[in-house]
């Protein structure tokens, strides 16, 4: 049938064919093409989606946790000591009253001074807290306990506000306090006396004279019966 065509229609007719053929070719690129530029705009970014998850995880932690599941025993909320192995609301509600009072924990130690909290009980929780940025050596193994928090995405711990040059960290003293010649540094060693109750015995001191009797604590501002007697045993006038 083909031979019954002139040369002329002949070339005619593979002209046509040849242009239907690259007609056909170019709308199924473009279609394909399309097609991958809606997958394409649809799809976040891998970078974004990965900052986005992190954000996000972060944001879920409770305040004065960090990504490792450490406790800062200076901005951590009641609900939060709360969780805490021996710990329930009471002593919870107390740890947060004793660092409204003396200005914040200037260590983990520190924690034994809290009514109703022995330094055994301090011991065994100083390994999953921390106060400001003094962290225990022994926090790291947290890491590899199962946390009570949200997992979060790894990262470093998250840095707390750094301590006044004048808030140095020291261990919880033991010895025999004079309270009519300790400095104001001794006096704070004591159960429940921090800087600011520290200073008021010194000012009573200086304006009244030397204590008579460790009772006489009683007259200090802010210094009662139950301090007295939580402290007796190391308090002395001689």
């Amino acid at each position: 049938m083909f031979s019954a065509f002139t040369r002329d229609e002949k070339k005619l007719f593979l002209f046509v064919a040849v242009i239907l053929g690259l007609g056909g070719a170019t709308v199924q690129h473009l279609d394909w093409k399309s097609r991958t530029d809606i997958f394409t705009a649809g799809a976040p970014p891998a970078a974004a989606t990965t900052q986005t998850v992190i954000a996000q995880t972060r944001n879920s932690l409770p305040d004065g946790v960090t990504s490792s599941g450490l406790i800062d025993l200076n901005t951590a909320a009641v609900e939060v000591l709360d969780s805490l192995p021996g710990i329930g609301p009471a002593k919870a509600a107390a740890i947060v009253n004793y660092r409204a009072e003396h200005g914040g924990f200037r260590s983990v130690q520190e924690l034994a001074n809290v009514k109703g909290i022995s330094a055994a009980m301090a011991g065994q929780l100083a390994p999953r807290l921390f106060a400001g940025n003094v962290l225990p050596e022994k926090s790291l193994m947290v890491a590899a306990q199962p946390a009570q928090y949200p997992q979060a995405v790894q990262g470093r711990i998250q840095p707390a506000a750094p301590l006044p040059a004048n808030r140095v960290a020291s261990p919880v003293q033991t010895g025999m306090v004079n309270i009519n010649t300790a400095t104001a540094d001794q006096l704070a060693t004591l159960k429940h006396i921090g800087p600011k109750l520290a200073q008021n015995i010194i000012e009573y001191r200086s304006l009244h004279g030397a204590f008579p009797a460790v009772e006489a604590l009683d007259a200090v501002k802010g210094i009662g019966p139950h301090i007295i007697e939580e402290n007796r045993g190391r308090m002395t006038v001689r």
